[in-house]
């Protein structure tokens, strides 16, 4: 049985380098396959595994702002987990596109440190709003920190959260 590894006091963010892209693809791809349990023996899996390579990463960092929690291990950082964000321009609503934590590091808080970051980094954008797709083994954690279901909330991943800011409430149309 593998000891599970305690949460870092030398963990940060910091935006995302194009030097972090094998290291991310990496993560996002283990994620996908060992926790959500993405098969690329599926067409669907296959899409969403072709979708974290290098290539196609560095073209979505043109389009989104991308993060990385890394933790100073003294011999380098090491990345242990990432977050994305895109305003698509709507006027109230940004959208998380990922958010990933390395499989020996789930369960540490580090999810959370990465929204409340990401909340934030939202609110000083401009966001009214943000908006995500989870995945089911996520969709507790994002019920719990206040995102809503939009749609038939029994079949809908696609889920949002209304922002607060200065302490007031803003409100979605």
């Amino acid at each position: 049985m593998k000891k599970k590894a305690k949460k870092s006091e030398r963990a940060y963010i910091r935006r995302a380098q194009e030097s972090d892209i094998n290291q991310i693809c990496e993560l996002r791809t283990e994620t996908l396959k060992n926790v959500n349990g993405v098969s690329p023996a599926t067409e669907a899996g296959r899409i969403a595994i072709r979708g974290n390579n290098r290539e196609r990463f560095l073209k979505k960092m043109v389009e989104m702002d991308t993060f990385c929690l890394v933790e100073d291990t003294g011999e380098g950082e090491q990345i242990l987990g990432t977050i994305d964000i895109r305003d698509y321009k709507t006027g109230y609503a940004y959208v998380i596109s990922g958010v990933f934590v390395r499989c020996d590091q789930l369960r540490n808080g580090y999810g959370t440190v990465m929204m409340n970051f990401i909340e934030k980094y939202a609110v000083k954008k401009g966001a009214k709003a943000i908006r995500l797709s989870s995945t089911h083994y996520a969709r507790e954690f994002y019920l719990s920190r206040g995102y809503q279901p939009m749609g038939n909330p029994e079949f809908s991943l696609t889920m949002q959260k209304t922002l607060e800011r200065a302490g007031e409430r803003q409100h979605v149309s």
